[in-house]
């Protein structure tokens, strides 16, 4: 695999830990607005405040170090070896 493909494949991967993240954390905005049985107010402002939190960065920044050896390394078998190497994604708590 070329450099410049890896490239693409690791801002992919970026990308999709990122909106993981964000998913995660709408999700339990509107998990807290359910059980207030209420409209989620100022739920951006809560999405911002989440961003901040540490399991936010723990879902979207957790496998930098493999994302960063992906990167590095453009043998394909490699490459799929790390890949294989990222476990499912956690939930926030």
């Amino acid at each position: 695999m070329e450099s410049k493909q890896a490239h693409k494949l690791v801002q992919l991967a970026r990308e999709h830990f990122r909106l993981l993240a964000e998913i995660k954390s709408l999700a339990a905005i509107l998990e807290t607005a359910e059980r207030l049985n209420q409209a989620p107010i100022k739920w951006l402002d809560a999405l911002k405040l989440l961003r901040t939190q540490p399991e936010y960065r723990n879902i979207s920044e957790q496998f930098e170090p493999q994302l960063a050896e992906v990167e590095r390394s453009a043998e394909a078998i490699e490459l799929g070896r790390l890949l294989d190497s990222i476990p499912p994604a956690q939930f926030l708590n």
